[in-house]
């Protein structure tokens, strides 16, 4: 059983590297990101690339709260299941 928890584990920390991956990827992208709306006749260019980019952080922000999710609900199971085996194995003195 040690062995199926340390690969348990290991899934965990994995998925949250991905998570911790994820923001940092976000965060270096969204330096980019122009705040200005662009309203003006001679800004009409700019538009296109302002709202592929924005659905660009839309998208890469699903994935975020989606993994983000998955990692909690992966790793609350994973404490309850260690308690459980703990509680099982009852004290050990």
């Amino acid at each position: 059983m040690p062995n199926t928890l340390f690969v348990s584990v290991l899934t965990w920390v994995i998925l949250t590297a991905g998570v911790v991956s994820l923001a940092i990827y976000r965060g270096i992208l969204a330096r980019g990101e122009c705040d200005v709306l662009h309203i003006r006749d001679n800004d009409v260019s700019l538009v296109p690339c302002q709202a592929a980019f924005a659905k660009r952080l839309q998208r890469l922000d699903f994935w975020g709260k989606a993994l983000t999710v998955a990692s909690v609900c992966y790793g609350l199971l994973l404490g309850t299941l260690f308690l459980y085996q703990a509680w099982l194995q009852g004290p050990t003195l």
